[in-house]
């Protein structure tokens, strides 16, 4: 074989010896590491902390049913227990429904009611008759006749002129 000839293939096989390794290193997983006595491993990230800490954040206070009734606002407000004035009728309202002492219970959002008014006023319609017009602490009546004695201004009300009923919440 000619000198030249014999250093040409080897130079092939080298080639293709390098190139089969380089193909080989990078479709191989790199084989574990061992760690020695002095090496440490690398530790975890800190979790993140999801609540707050004690130091930026005073405990919440729970507050009393008073509050929770004024803090209510928009339409909701109208929810919970309430009576007329003379104690002739008492009801519980759980929007979207009324529910009388005798179990009756009444949609009071018909007719794409409740209206707002402006100031906290709301006006709640049943299918054939109002319910009344809620009036936060403060706002007086509209319309209102005295017929029940004096508008009980410092209490949240419901009116309903077509039967006379002022509710209060009880």
């Amino acid at each position: 074989m000619h000198p030249n000839r014999a250093f040409a293939t080897a130079g092939i096989a080298l080639t293709a010896l390098l190139t089969l390794s380089a193909c080989a290193a990078e479709s191989d997983p790199p084989a574990p590491s061992s760690t020695t006595a002095t090496e440490a491993p690398i530790p975890a990230p800190d979790p993140i902390e999801t609540e707050p800490s004690a130091e930026t954040e005073a405990p919440a206070e729970t507050p009393s049913p008073a509050e929770t009734e004024s803090q209510e606002s928009g339409s909701e407000a109208v929810n919970g227990s309430w009576c007329d004035v003379d104690g002739s009728t008492c009801f519980e309202v759980e929007l979207p429904d009324v529910t009388y002492e005798d179990g009756s219970t009444y949609d009071i959002t018909a007719h794409d009611s409740p209206w707002d008014h402006g100031n906290g006023v709301y006006e709640y319609a049943m299918i054939d008759a109002p319910l009344g017009t809620y009036y936060p602490a403060g706002v007086p009546l509209e319309g209102y006749d005295d017929s029940k004695g004096a508008d009980p201004i410092d209490e949240d009300r419901i009116w309903n002129s077509q039967n006379g009923l002022l509710a209060v919440r009880q």
